[in-house]
Parts: structure tokens; sequence; C-alpha cells
């Protein structure tokens, strides 16, 4: 008797799927994975929440963005400026107006953090900075944050 050439799947929802299609599948996403981890040196990424990753320039250095270093300046701590450059450079390129989502300003504060740590404008970039380092102050660490110093 000759075998099938197609198996059902593991769902029982009675679709078949040719094992050879399964096994190109496997193995280009085998392919991709080892390409993925092995193209950039370790240092220079991180893995976003879905997976992907991305490079983060440190902040290129004092006067790009005038408006976000006195507003650091004037509500972080100085052992803690360097740190909130990078990440507020990181989040939105040193733009007040930076806006993604739900998210505002320097250091994309979304909105219900904001409700919760924030007061004013989230475009003020002193207001922004000041709210921003509430949060990392209650959650002791720059984890909130999608850039990490």
């Amino acid at each position: 008797m000759r075998q099938p050439r197609f198996r059902r799947t593991r769902s029982g929802s009675g679709a078949r799927r040719p094992r050879a299609a399964v096994a190109v599948l496997l193995a280009a996403t085998l392919s991709y994975a080892v390409v993925a981890v092995t193209a950039e040196p370790a240092h220079a990424f991180r893995r976003r929440s879905n997976g992907m990753r991305y490079t983060r320039a440190p902040y290129p250095g004092l006067g790009t963005a005038p408006a976000m270093e006195t507003a650091i300046a004037t509500t972080w701590p100085d052992n803690l400026e360097r740190q909130a450059l990078n990440v507020a450079w990181c989040e939105s390129k040193g733009s007040a107006d930076a806006r993604n989502g739900q998210h505002r300003g320097h250091f994309q504060i979304g909105r219900s953090e904001w409700k919760r740590f924030g007061s004013g404008n989230p475009y003020n970039p002193t207001d922004n900075a000041a709210a921003a380092y509430r949060y990392y102050a209650f959650a002791g660490s720059w984890r909130p944050w999608e850039c990490q110093p």
C-alpha cells in the first residue's frame, strides 16, 4: 500500500500540509535565525519586544539638542545626566515634539505614565524630563524604556 503524500497537522483541523514544504520552511527559518544571530556583534544591538534588533547611537555631544540638555540638567541628578541624555536621544533624537503613538516628548512618556508621573505639557522638555525622572525613580532602573543608556 502506498503511503499518503500529505499528513494531518497537529491542530486536528483537517488541513493537510506537504512534508517537503514543512521541511523547507523549517530550514529557511533556522538559516535566517543563524544569520540574524551572527551578523552583528552582541554589544551593537538590543532585542525589541517583537524579537527584532536595532542599533542605538549614543548622544553625539553637547550642543546637539540644547533644550533637552538644559531640561535634563535641571531635573536629573549629576550622576545620571549622561545616561538620561543617551536615553532621550535614542527615544526622540532631541525633538521635544516627538510622538510615537501614545508616547510623547523627549523621553517618549506614554499617556498612562504621564497621568501618574507627569504634570504640565508632555511636549515641554522640562516637564517631560521631570516626569521621566519620577518614572525612573519609581522603577529603580531604565527598564521601562525601550532604549537603554
